[in-house]
C-alpha cells in the first residue's frame, strides 16, 4: 500500500506544488483513507496557495501491496 500512497503524493505535488498534511496530521502518509467498498485509496491534503483541502483518489482494481 505504501507504493500507492507514494504515487498519490507524487501526483499531488506535480499538480499543486507544495502540499501539507491536513487537519491534525503531521505526516502526509497519515492523510489517507482506504475505502474497501469502493476499492479506492483517497489522499487528503492542503495546498500552499490558499490553504484549501483537496482530495485525489486511486482505483486499486483489487491490487494490494
Amino acid at each position: 500500500m505504501i507504493d500507492f500512497k507514494n504515487q498519490l503524493i507524487k501526483k499531488a505535488r506535480k499538480e499543486h506544488g507544495k502540499i501539507f498534511p491536513c487537519g491534525i496530521h503531521v505526516s502526509l502518509h497519515d492523510c489517507f483513507t482506504h475505502e474497501k467498498a469502493l476499492d479506492k485509496l483517497f489522499f487528503w491534503f492542503n495546498i500552499a496557495g490558499d490553504k484549501s483541502t483537496r482530495v485525489i483518489a486511486l482505483k486499486l482494481n483489487g491490487r494490494t501491496q
